[in-house]
């Protein structure tokens, strides 16, 4: 959630029907294979892997073809799944330009756009924004600003802005470093003032091998929040590691109700998250090995809750295990975490 103070500063909704304002889990192919957005037959691969875990949207990233961009769409659709497309920032510039192509994304069904490499704080950029979000509320579009400044409270006016990057997050896995301080902090800092597109959970960075572990990079999924969360890994990647499927087909993107549980920027972060009738725990470390303490205060005192923890296994950089307990309000929950660990607990109801 964004921060109130940040906010209010921003007009009111300037849409009366938000039915159409969905949040979601998205697969996405770009981040483990980076020109897989142009071969049809892939994003087929994706979306059926959507529909599967149950994950509203799919991601078509730059070098999608609009020869058959409209089948995609078509082809989702028939699956209940929705299409996003990117989008570079030349593409919606100039106003005439602008209208076009989302006449185009409007007439196709696609769901949402995610527009890039904008770049910039200049106040011509600051109104192109504005513009942007009026244009595809227009059209019912979503939107997602990629390359984009930190979040200054637009979702209040147009609550359609699903995420912005304004990050260092997965994608410079790719490029660069990410390491596991820097994703401790992100939840103290970064994501307070708005949804934020990490892009999380990749098991499989390969060219700059993470010092996370699995139970990190699971719990991501949790301990960040975007309206939108593209999760970024290959299809092959998440199959081979059916607990982490276990998670991510029933973790939520937009949540009722969060509470920070604990932690400290760049050591720990621990959050509480609810929807509907379930809770979720996501909690992440850097450095050192510990056992995370979780007080249970946040659940229903009046109820019992089977508790499914998905932890690093013994060994923590090529396997996940699952724990079950039964646990109430009163209690609380200890979990030992590897050296720059993390581990995601799923509490549902009690039956009896």
């Amino acid at each position: 959630m964004e921060s109130d103070a940040v906010a209010a500063l921003n007009d009111s909704s300037k849409i009366e029907d938000k039915s159409w304002i969905r949040p979601g889990r998205s697969a996405w192919s770009w981040w483990s294979d980076s020109g897989s957005p142009q071969s049809y037959e892939i994003q087929k691969k994706y979306v059926d892997y959507a529909a599967k875990l149950g994950w509203e949207y799919s991601l078509v990233d730059r070098g999608w073809d609009e020869e058959w961009l409209p089948d995609i769409v078509e082809y989702a659709a028939d699956r209940d799944v929705g299409i996003i497309v990117w989008l570079p920032w030349y593409y919606m510039n100039a106003e005439a330009e602008r209208e076009a192509v989302l006449d185009r994304m409007a007439e196709w069904g696609v769901a949402g756009v995610k527009v890039d490499y904008m770049n910039s704080d200049l106040q011509t950029v600051m109104e192109w924004y504005d513009d942007a979000l009026a244009a595809t509320a227009e059209r019912e579009l979503m939107i997602n600003f990629h390359g984009s400044t930190v979040p200054k409270g637009r979702r209040r006016t147009w609550p359609h802005l699903m995420t912005s990057e304004a990050v260092h997050g997965a994608e410079q896995y790719k490029f660069g470093e990410v390491t596991p301080t820097h994703n401790v902090i992100l939840p103290f800092t970064r994501n307070v003032v708005g949804p934020m597109d990490y892009t999380p959970v990749t098991f499989s960075a390969t060219d700059k091998p993470p010092e996370t572990t699995l139970g990190h990079e699971l719990a991501l999924s949790v301990v960040y929040q975007s309206d939108w969360q593209h999760f970024a890994d290959s299809v092959e990647t998440y199959r081979s590691y059916p607990l982490a499927e276990r998670v991510l087909s029933s973790v939520s993107a937009a949540w009722d109700e969060s509470h920070l549980l604990g932690g400290r920027p760049g050591e720990e972060a621990t959050f509480a998250r609810r929807t509907g009738r379930e809770w979720f725990v996501g909690s992440i470390i850097a450095g050192e090995g510990r056992t995370v303490e979780v007080p249970l205060s946040f659940l229903n005192d009046r109820r019992r809750y089977d508790a499914e923890i998905t932890s690093d296994g013994s060994d923590s950089k090529s396997s996940l295990e699952l724990n079950r307990t039964t646990v109430s309000a009163n209690g609380t929950l200890s979990v030992s975490v590897p050296e720059n660990g993390g581990f995601v607990v799923r509490f549902v109801p009690h039956s009896t």
